[in-house]
């Protein structure tokens, strides 16, 4: 249920976006398809030993121009993150699935006959759609749902720097939480919050 919804969210901003903008029938919006890299860790407060986890980042691009040299570029995403711990033989992999709406500011800092060059800054919004724990010993391999523990939504936010060359945008942004993302009124201590390298190209199919 929590996906449909999210993806129907998705969907029906892209439509508003694209097509409620007067000048849109005039001077259609560039858009694209994102493929990437994602190294995503956890900071938690009571853990020093955690890794990095690699997963994909997926989705759409919209650019609106503004003025000159400075613009707005909003995405959907699913992104994959979490983090992995190892110790004593032990190895657990926290895998948590978001479906992510970025908000990014796009400055243009210099160009020329061949290339652009892009600062990227804004807030992210995220949905969970996935939350588990997977661990290892011995061979042996188990799969536990923490969906009831993790919050449902999330805010970062972005910095990040792009290179444009024709109908190709090859992108490198850091996304740090805001929110502590463990859903435990118990314990309030204790803080959960997300940290993602992010490496990716776009190709516009829309310039």
């Amino acid at each position: 249920m929590r996906i449909r919804t999210v993806t129907g969210l998705i969907l029906g901003f892209a439509l508003l976006f694209t097509t409620t903008s007067p000048a849109f029938a005039q001077d259609p919006m560039p858009i694209g398809v994102k493929a990437g890299l994602n190294i995503a860790t956890l900071n938690i407060s009571d853990e020093d030993n955690e890794e990095s986890r690699a997963g994909l980042v997926l989705g759409v691009t919209f650019m609106k121009p503004l003025r000159d040299r400075v613009g707005l570029q909003v995405e959907a995403l699913y992104s994959q993150k979490g983090a992995k711990f190892s110790e004593d033989g032990f190895e657990d992999t926290i895998k948590l699935d978001y479906i992510e709406i970025p908000v990014l500011a796009n400055f243009t800092a210099g160009s020329n006959d061949r290339m652009s060059f892009h600062v990227l800054a804004g807030p992210s919004f995220a949905f969970n759609t996935k939350a588990e724990i997977r661990s290892e010993f011995d061979g042996e391999e188990e799969t536990v749902d923490i969906g009831d523990d993790v919050k449902g939504g999330d805010v970062g936010f972005i910095i990040g720097a792009a290179v444009q060359s024709g109908q190709l945008i090859f992108d490198a942004r850091y996304n740090f939480g805001l929110m502590n993302i463990l859903d435990d009124e118990e314990d309030d201590e204790e803080s959960v919050k997300t940290r993602t390298f992010t490496f990716s190209v776009t190709w516009l199919i829309r310039r």
